[in-house]
């Protein structure tokens, strides 16, 4: 699914451009748009258990958003 919505983005060149130039301004190469498929591919399920264990697994935090009064 991310690799095929990832395909459909590219489908204009200004889209492609755009990819390129967020892509030089994060330090990545010119070609990581076309990289990202094999890279997408090569995560395991290993991986991802093991970064979802990290991420819930800590400690709890409560943020409060509003106005001040």
């Amino acid at each position: 699914s991310l690799i095929g919505r990832h395909d459909i983005s590219l489908q204009k060149n200004s889209s492609i451009a755009t990819t390129i130039l967020f892509d030089r301004m994060y330090g990545l190469g010119e070609d990581e748009y076309i990289l990202l498929k094999d890279k997408i591919k090569a995560v395991t399920a290993d991986q991802i258990l093991e970064t979802a264990n990290k991420i819930f697994s800590r400690a709890e935090v409560l943020a409060v958003v509003g106005k001040k009064s």
